[in-house]
């Protein structure tokens, strides 16, 4: 058998709030086709006296081409700013920010073809002391949307991705993500979208055109997102980008609209230098 040991220990301190985490994992090989592996940790911040999150994972491979995990236990998910402003562009920023925790169960199933097609399920149910959204009310001072942190919500978690590397120089992914919380009161979300990418097997170059269309409340559509993105590697720590974003905007039949009273920004380009160090 084989067994490993890995103990990690961080110290994460914000300005919203201290935290203090520190966590122990390790796992083992049951036989040749299947290994398991947990985590347990300990968390303390302001907010929040102590936690003691864990994991406990069954990975196994009962076919050549097809790995299926099945796992569970209580998870922590740690809020920051970024985390509220990346979820909606016009939400306003709330007080305090609390940590999302709960028990969970995750089932994970990864299909390998010959031409080296990659097909990845997974599904995860889990409960949720502060799921993330923003309000359909906009504040009457500011004008943004308040953060909106739901307890005790029980959540399906889907996802299912599709990788797809036609050449060395040319792949093909196609990503689809739906929420479904069990509520009434609190909608739907999910996106669906596809990229294809022209790289060049030495990094000098590459191309790439993702489309997303996204649902967010449940009850609207939005209008396809088609974004391109091209790069050249300058010298081997520098690149130039090109991006154009919302190429299809103009033929949405008028102005996009982010959430009444905002509307999209529309079709726009971006030249960006990147030095990496």
């Amino acid at each position: 058998k084989k067994h490993r040991l890995d103990p990690l220990a961080q110290l994460l301190i914000r300005q919203e709030q201290q935290r203090f985490a520190a966590a122990v994992g390790g796992g083992a090989e049951l036989a040749d086709w299947l290994d398991v592996e947990g985590e347990v940790r300990f968390f303390t911040s302001l907010a929040v006296p102590y936690l003691f999150p864990f994991r406990l994972t069954l990975k196994g491979y009962p076919l050549d081409r097809l790995s299926v995990s099945v796992g569970g236990g209580y998870r922590l998910r740690e809020r920051n700013l970024a985390d509220v402003l990346a979820a909606f562009d016009y939400q306003d920023l709330p007080g305090q920010l609390p940590d999302n925790h709960g028990w969970f169960g995750n089932l994970n199933a990864q299909i390998s073809f010959e031409n080296a097609l990659l097909f990845i399920a997974d599904v995860t149910l889990s409960h949720n002391s502060a799921w993330l959204r923003h309000g359909t009310i906009p504040d009457g001072v500011t004008g943004l949307f308040p953060a909106v942190f739901d307890a005790d919500l029980w959540v399906l978690e889907t996802e299912a991705t599709l990788r797809f590397p036609l050449f060395s120089w040319l792949s093909i992914n196609a990503l689809g993500e739906l929420d479904i919380p069990f509520s009434d009161t609190v909608p739907a979300s999910g996106r669906v979208g596809g990229e294809a990418a022209i790289e060049d097997i030495n990094g000098a170059f590459g191309v790439s055109l993702k489309l997303t269309v996204a649902s967010t409340t449940g009850d609207r559509i939005e209008f396809p997102y088609l974004d391109a993105r091209a790069y050249i590697r300058l010298f081997e720590n520098m690149k130039f980008i090109i991006e154009g974003l919302d190429l299809l905007s103009p033929l949405s039949g008028g102005t996009r609209e982010a959430e009444s009273p905002y509307l999209a920004p529309g079709i726009r380009g971006r030249f960006k230098f990147q030095i990496t160090f």
